[in-house]
């Protein structure tokens, strides 16, 4: 498997696009603490990390900590002719991302930015089209008072605490049409977990083109068909994918690289 994600890494590299230079502003940056659990077949095998909501102006975008800094650095290194293929990935791999899928917003829409192997897509929905059931008890969580909601998004029952005494309306994922901020969000099954940890401001580019340039725009309904031919996949298959010459040395594969993603894989979105 760690060969699969190695050959997929380097790929991604050699086929990503130059980014232009961009000057640096001043953004609202609120982490949050994630739990995951990617492994259906493990469910006490929680991954951690850390998420970043950062909000500028109108915008929002919502990523793992570890891929704005992976894109960070995969900025200079298109730039670093000195380094090998090799080289580089190596400088990557050292900021394991805990989830590949990010969410850019504006006022009144989402975008949601996946990638699955070599595929990526992006489609976008308007905010309002996730209904919440909102729970008029007040309560406290952390020091913060709040408020409890849940909706049902994606294939998932979602409960969310937010509150009106951080002066921002947003949240992670699409969690980001209440009338406060999101300070914690888990499913039903507590397979996905966020808890706002600190903010903070920081510099850093803001150069959302370059980065929705990479994505394939789609609708909804073929983003699911994406998913769906994906996880029906194998790792094996993907291989294939790369490189059809690979079935030359299929003995020598595990037969764990022959069961199908969807058996074991549990993504955020799960209607597909």
């Amino acid at each position: 498997m760690k060969r699969l994600y190695a050959l997929l890494l380097v790929l991604a590299i050699s086929t990503a696009h130059a980014q232009e230079a961009t000057d640096t502003v001043t953004i609202n940056r609120f982490l949050y603490n994630t739990k995951i659990l990617k492994d259906k077949l493990t469910p006490n095998k929680m991954t951690e990390g850390v998420a970043t909501l950062d909000i500028y102006n109108t915008e929002s975008r919502f990523m793992d900590l570890n891929a704005v800094k992976r894109t960070e650095i995969e900025v200079k290194l298109q730039q670093d002719k000195t380094l090998s293929a090799r080289d580089k990935m190596t400088q990557l791999m050292v900021f394991k991302v805990g989830f590949t899928w990010s969410i850019f917003s504006t006022a009144t829409d989402n975008t949601m930015y996946n990638e699955v192997a070599r595929y990526r897509y992006a489609y976008t929905e308007a905010k309002n089209s996730v209904q919440w059931a909102i729970d008029q008890e007040v309560t406290s969580w952390e020091g913060y008072k709040v408020q409890q909601a849940n909706a049902f998004i994606d294939g998932r029952m979602w409960n969310v605490l937010f509150t009106t005494d951080i002066p921002v309306l947003s949240g992670p994922y699409k969690f980001n049409n209440l009338p406060g901020f999101v300070v914690k969000a888990w499913d039903d099954e507590m397979q996905y977990i966020f808890e706002f940890a600190s903010t903070q401001k920081v510099s850093s580019t803001w150069d959302n083109q370059t980065y929705q340039s990479k994505y394939t725009t789609v609708s909804k309904e073929q983003a699911k068909k994406a998913l769906r031919t994906h996880y029906n996949k194998s790792p094996y298959d993907l291989l294939l994918d790369i490189n059809p010459k690979n079935a030359e040395h299929r003995d020598q594969y595990p037969a764990d690289m022959m069961k199908k993603l969807i058996l074991t894989a549990n993504p955020i979105e799960r209607d597909f």
